[in-house]
């Protein structure tokens, strides 16, 4: 197996695990991520998210995230996922069952860039229940893109210091 391939298996892997620090040591220091809620700008806010993703919440709901790889490929400089991913949007308490395409860049053996797609329109109608809750989160990127970061900046402040 490729040692790209090891190492978004170890990602992967860590997320059903729901070990975000198993996760952020597959990160350069100056990693980047993007996806339809978050732009972040090095290892530090990348493990932050992982980190709130992964577990309980404030309100003491634990993460039941898992992530099926349906499809993966690497080379020497970059790779792509296919995942389909499951959980429950906590702030909702509803189902999300999610298929995300993911691409990286990867420098030094570990993820630099990694950025994830979806239909945003589908996940949104899914984690705000429906179609006139989820039309602007799901249309409006800015938004959507806002009230994410603000969350994680309140749930992991230490991140953005």
């Amino acid at each position: 197996m490729h040692p790209h391939e090891q190492l978004l298996t170890r990602l992967f892997d860590g997320l059903n695990a729901h070990d975000s620090q198993r996760m952020a040591a597959c990160y350069h220091e100056d990693a980047t991520f993007q996806d339809v809620a978050f732009t972040l700008a090095n290892r530090r806010e990348i493990h932050a998210m992982w980190d709130m993703i992964c577990s309980t919440n404030e309100d003491g709901v634990p993460s039941d995230i898992h992530v099926a790889v349906q499809e993966q490929a690497v080379t020497e400089t970059t790779g792509r996922a296919i995942l389909r991913e499951h959980y429950t949007y906590r702030d909702k308490n509803n189902p999300v069952d999610n298929t995300i395409t993911s691409t990286f860049e990867f420098r030094d053996g570990l993820i630099f860039k990694q950025t994830d797609s979806c239909d945003p329109v589908r996940w949104a109608n899914q984690a705000f229940g429906n179609a006139v809750l989820g039309f602007i989160p799901g249309h409006v990127e800015a938004v959507r893109r806002r009230s994410a970061m603000k969350k994680l900046q309140r749930a992991r402040p230490q991140a953005f210091v």
